[in-house]
């Protein structure tokens, strides 16, 4: 990375962003939310929308994450790819039952009901994308 943009993305981290950082790193390490951990994430993530200094310290924190928990071993990545490409090759077919106009659950139970379907094997939704757990 350049010096200049990793200046300009320091220089862009105000101490809210910091501690929103900071926060998004403790609650993706949690095995399971609660109702105000699951808000705060919401609030977090809406704000990295239109912060590109908190979007890039949620990047980075995603990455190292991801190592810590060999999700970019090489056999992950490969099913992974599989999935993207399972995921892309039907997306197509998913849009003319009108997906764009349903809300996230009912597009998780199309999909789930699309591999039901076609027997499609080593192929689930992830259950971090079926719903998110929340504990109350």
């Amino acid at each position: 990375m350049p010096s200049s943009l990793l200046t300009s993305i320091l220089e862009a981290t105000t101490d809210q962003v910091r501690d929103m950082a900071i926060d998004y790193g403790l609650l993706i390490s949690l095995p399971e939310l609660t109702e105000e951990e699951g808000d705060r994430l919401q609030e977090i993530l809406d704000f990295a929308c239109e912060d590109g200094a908190l979007s890039f310290w949620i990047s980075e924190l995603d990455h190292i994450v991801a190592h810590q928990t060999g999700l970019l071993s090489p056999d992950c990545r490969k099913d992974y790819e599989n999935k993207k490409a399972w995921l892309r090759e039907h997306f197509m077919e998913c849009l003319k039952y009108g997906i764009e106009q349903k809300s996230p659950e009912e597009v998780r139970n199309l999909l789930e009901q699309y591999t039901a379907k076609r027997k499609i094997s080593n192929f689930s939704i992830p259950p971090s994308a079926r719903s998110t757990s929340v504990r109350k």
